[in-house]
């Protein structure tokens, strides 16, 4: 269960948007390690997205990234563990050379 492969507040850490690095860190790189709280849970900053990048919705500029499994801490409920839940979506990028049906 999710519970027994993560406990609440357990690997809490977020990739941070060069924006974000800018406003808060003045792009300082001892911002690395630092920590940011989201709805009362620290997250340590271990990673600043490359300038440009924006993740994968068109119009939306995130602040941060963090891992699927901090969708409790940050959201509440159970979306986690709904089989019925539509929210995620997965995107891949094939290899050159490599087709879909491979």
């Amino acid at each position: 269960t999710l519970e027994d492969s993560h406990a609440a507040g357990e690997g809490a850490v977020a990739v941070i948007s060069f924006g974000f690095w800018g406003r808060h860190f003045a792009y300082d790189p001892s911002a690395l390690g630092r920590t940011v709280t989201l709805n009362k849970t620290p997250f340590t900053i271990i990673g600043v997205a490359p300038r440009g990048f924006f993740g994968d919705q068109v119009g939306m500029t995130p602040d941060f990234w963090v891992p699927i499994l901090m969708q409790p801490q940050l959201e509440g409920g159970d979306q986690l563990e709904r089989r019925t839940s539509t929210w995620f979506r997965t995107i891949a990028r094939l290899k050159p050379d490599v087709s879909k049906k491979q």
